[in-house]
């Protein structure tokens, strides 16, 4: 079972040339215009979120465990 992880966005969580260290939100892979609220911890690996992405992102790997 993968377990989701949240918590308010912090840039240091992502990597050092990824867009979401940029303040991207990488869910929708730079094409947001809104600036992340949340960093997520995804069995994909972290991404950076807008609030419609974190709606997305919990339809998709359920609610946060934390």
């Amino acid at each position: 079972m993968s377990h989701l992880l949240k918590f308010r966005f912090n840039p240091e969580l992502h990597g050092k040339k990824s867009r979401a260290r940029q303040g991207i939100c990488s869910w929708h892979g730079g094409e947001c215009e809104k600036k992340p609220r949340w960093s997520f911890f995804t069995p994909m690996g972290w991404q950076s979120a807008c609030g419609e992405a974190r709606e997305a992102i919990e339809a998709r790997y359920g609610k946060p465990v934390n």
